[in-house]
């Protein structure tokens, strides 16, 4: 198994010495520097993201809606369904302009 090992009995009366005064005061202050550099705001490249976002959202909301254009045909592809009858055996037929607006 183990075989014994003749630093075995050393290390068990050994003693670790205590951490110097030193070493607490450099853990405290690199906590502390730690902690500003936490409350420090934000760098240039958050503020331009958050720029570009909001830009972006801008140009989405804000764009222009597309232009209707009137048919360029002489037929009507939409009518309202006011006075709608439907056709025999479901047939289907191309009324020209002139005969909508009457």
């Amino acid at each position: 198994m183990i075989d014994e090992d003749p630093l075995r009995p050393l290390l068990r009366e050994w003693q670790a010495p205590e951490p110097a005064d030193a070493m607490d005061r450099r853990i405290r202050a690199a906590w502390r520097v730690a902690q500003a550099q936490r409350r420090r705001p934000r760098g240039l490249g958050y503020m331009l993201t958050t720029a570009a976002l909001v830009a972006a959202a801008l140009l989405i909301v804000l764009r222009p809606l597309p232009r209707v254009v009137p048919p360029q045909s002489g037929y009507v592809t939409r009518l309202g369904a006011a006075g709608f009858q439907p056709l025999p055996d479901g047939a289907t037929r191309v009324v020209p302009v002139r005969e909508v607006q009457q």
